[in-house]
């Protein structure tokens, strides 16, 4: 059992705001999410925030934070939120994710 902590777990969340809808999406640094951690974090944004429960929490990593670091970044980008313009497209991007391990000399 860990004793301390080396390196905070982040979660980061996007908004989306259509004018009559909400909606949170969330990557966190996780491996995995409980479906406990989910619940907790869903009333803990839906309460201050409005927001439904509905949209997207995600695992990214192998750490694990509070249900509370997951709704502080919905609650953060939502302060923040700005007038923007979803567009999409297409194009390769062989840098974008990798497997840090991969390629390493043993040990």
């Amino acid at each position: 059992m860990a004793r301390d902590v080396h390196d905070e777990s982040r979660a980061r969340a996007l908004v989306l705001d259509n004018g009559h809808a909400e909606m949170a999406f969330v990557v966190s640094g996780l491996c995995v999410v409980a479906p406990e951690m989910i619940g907790i974090a869903k009333a803990l944004i839906e309460r201050p925030t409005g927001i439904p429960a509905r949209g997207l929490i995600s695992a990214g990593h192998a750490h694990t934070p509070p249900a509370a670091r997951i709704s502080g970044a919905v609650r953060r980008a939502r302060r923040r939120i700005r007038p923007a313009r979803v567009r999409r497209g297409t194009g390769t991007g062989n840098r974008l994710g990798f497997q840090r391990r991969f390629g390493m000399q043993p040990g």
